[in-house]
């Protein structure tokens, strides 16, 4: 028994495919991410939740705070290498990070002390 099927609904099949290959990724192929860890100077195995990052470089600044788990995470666009500064109260700590390397996520944990 062969199964007959209308060209409108083979149609809209094709256009349901097409259109799902072309929105199901919102990250670009050349995206870089970066992750920001921020622990505590004293006690390193402890990672600080709402803590306050900032990477920049010139006139690239790219600001936000810390999840539960201590993490900031922020795509690029382009390879960049950017100052970090975390805070929490009366903490802070200081680093850089190379961000574009292999178009892997570039990680740096930033110590508060």
């Amino acid at each position: 028994m062969k199964l007959k099927t209308s060209p409108f609904f083979t149609l809209l099949i094709i256009l349901i495919s097409l259109s799902l290959s072309f929105t199901s990724s919102c990250k670009k192929e050349n995206s870089m991410e970066a992750v920001i860890t921020v622990k505590l100077m004293k006690d390193t195995t402890q990672r600080i939740a709402g803590a306050h990052v900032v990477m920049s470089q010139g006139d690239i600044t790219v600001e936000g705070t810390t999840d539960a788990s201590g993490v900031f995470k922020h795509t690029f666009e382009l390879p960049i290498v950017l100052n970090v500064v975390a805070t929490m109260d009366t903490l802070q700590g200081l680093g850089s990070v190379a961000i574009g390397e292999y178009l892997e996520p570039a990680h740096k944990t930033i110590l508060l002390k």
